[in-house]
């Protein structure tokens, strides 16, 4: 559902020539270190293999270390999954910034510092000491959720989508493949 609507953002961004990011073809391998991994891995497969446009196959550890050397002793299998695109969030996060204000919205920078609202809806997002009147909020804070917790009163469950990330410089290049 998530490349779907991707793909509709993307079109209409095109239309207003405001699509200044690439989306990159993306091979992920998942990895299992012992027999308890086996169950979430089988999952990931039969879902990506359910999926039209995705694929994921099985490897042993001599299939994973010919696709990557520097995995360590622990690593025993894993599932290469197909069909993931990469995007950079700051390339798309400019290029939907350019289509508001093609289409006569207003950028602002600051930082955000509450919400204004009448009952239990919110009717603002407060910018320094300007309340921009608004219908609908979108709060995008990943882990930094704390401040909207404050303003909203509720505790909300986050969790990773793709898991703990660690993005890394290797003197050896980089890896072909997300793991």
């Amino acid at each position: 559902e998530a490349f779907r609507l991707h793909g509709l953002v993307a079109r209409e961004l095109a239309q207003l020539g405001c699509a200044d990011y690439v989306l990159s073809p993306t091979p992920r391998v998942h990895l299992g270190c012992e027999e308890t991994d086996r169950p979430e891995l089988e999952a990931a497969a039969s879902l990506f293999n359910e999926s039209a446009g995705f694929s994921a196959s099985w490897l042993n550890r001599a299939e994973l270390l010919a696709i990557e050397p520097r995995l360590g002793p622990a690593v025993a299998f894993g599932v290469k999954t197909t069909g993931n695109l990469t995007v950079n969030a700051g390339d798309l996060a400019r290029s939907m910034a350019n289509a508001a204000v093609r289409l006569n919205g207003r950028l602002v920078r600051g930082e955000v510092t509450g919400l204004a609202t009448t009952g239990e809806r919110a009717t603002g997002v407060r910018v320094g000491d300007e309340v921009l009147p608004c219908d609908d909020v979108i709060f995008a804070t990943g882990p930094w959720i704390a401040k909207v917790e404050a303003w909203l009163g509720v505790s909300l469950r986050i969790e990773p989508v793709k898991g703990e990330m660690l993005l890394l410089r290797l003197p050896t290049g980089a890896t072909t493949h997300d793991f």
